[in-house]
């Protein structure tokens, strides 16, 4: 089986594939820095099990995101595992935005990184313990009203609720999510609505 990592940063990429080449010696491990191209004419080819892509690639000029959530649902039987690359806080967790899509920080360790490598991901403690992006339809449009910087109120007044209401809601996706960072709020809220289908696409306990 083979390994796909994209990664227009070079040294991380180098990095990744060195530790993965150590851990799993059978694994062929591709790097490319060109997601289009290797998501588009070499995906069925390799038949991977396993993808690790930079978020940053989707800025790329000529990278199609509701192709890339296509892929993503197409292939269940593949792990999509996405590096946050703006993150410069120490946050290790990991978050399950789907079945087989993970979104996590380049801190994460070098042993949560080879659990992520096992074929039985999903019956490690690894999954067990990752943050499970359960956020109800509700939470998930207030959450994106927040990073976008409106206050308690003005997001009360959208939704019709109290800011009573609004406070509760907010604590409750910090619990879950396991931060009070807004960075890295924003950027898992942003990915969420980037590579989810909709509210349905995500997984609950």
């Amino acid at each position: 089986m083979s390994v796909i990592i994209i990664d227009p940063c070079c040294f991380t990429a180098t990095g990744i594939r060195n530790y993965i080449k150590q851990k799993c010696r059978r694994e062929r491990v591709i790097v490319d820095t060109h997601p289009t191209r290797i998501l588009t004419s070499s995906f069925n080819l390799i038949m991977p099990r396993l993808v690790i892509i930079n978020d940053g690639c989707f800025s790329h000029h000529d990278f199609c995101i509701d192709y890339f959530r296509s892929v993503i649902q197409n292939n269940k039987s593949v792990l999509f595992i996405v590096f946050v690359s703006s993150f410069n806080i120490r946050y290790q967790e990991l978050v399950m935005l789907d079945y087989n899509l993970i979104i996590c920080s380049k801190e994460i360790k070098k042993t949560t990184l080879g659990a992520l490598l096992s074929p039985n991901l999903l019956s490690t403690n690894i999954a067990e313990n990752a943050c499970n992006f359960s956020l109800s339809p509700t939470e998930l449009i207030l959450a994106s009203l927040w990073v976008q910087g409106m206050a308690v109120e003005g997001i009360a007044s959208t939704l019709g609720i109290t800011a009573k209401t609004v406070s509760s809601h907010k604590c409750n996706i910090k619990r879950k999510l396991r931060t009070h960072n807004m960075q890295v709020i924003y950027n898992i809220v942003r990915l969420s609505e980037m590579l989810l289908p909709g509210p349905s696409g995500s997984i609950s306990r």
